[in-house]
């Protein structure tokens, strides 16, 4: 059993040996700093493009310079869906209040609008000769 277990600690010993910085020391050329900066460019654009598939993928399709809103609780709102939200509210409301003035009026009106409404309608419909 020791022996499976020696392997494992040798290959977490690699890994800790393992560079964390990507930078080498010592004198380099105008090339080599170009082409490491094209290298690390290329990688955080790859890290940017995985991150952006994530985040479509969880709803939250924010950009990197965009606010983030939270709640009290620490939980992310979304404020475009908020306004959204209140659009559709006050429309609600303003529909709701059409319909409060139309049930104040007698039925004997409402059927006078549809009338004319119908007559017009049937005039506009018919041809004018002369």
């Amino acid at each position: 059993m020791d022996e499976d277990i020696k392997p494992d600690m040798e290959a977490v010993q690699k890994e800790e040996k393992k560079q964390l910085t990507k930078r080498k020391g010592g004198l380099r050329t105008a090339a080599q700093i170009r082409q490491e900066a094209e290298e690390l460019a290329a990688e955080r654009a790859a890290a940017l493009a995985a991150d952006e598939e994530k985040g479509e993928a969880s709803g939250h399709a924010q950009g990197p310079g965009e606010t983030v809103h939270r709640d009290s609780s620490g939980r992310i709102v979304d404020v475009e869906k908020l306004k959204r939200e209140a659009k559709e509210k006050e429309e609600e409301e303003k529909r709701k209040a059409r319909e409060r003035e139309e049930w104040s009026k007698g039925m004997v009106q409402r059927q006078g609008r549809e009338d004319r409404a119908r007559q017009e309608r049937e005039m506009g419909e018919t041809d004018v000769a002369r």
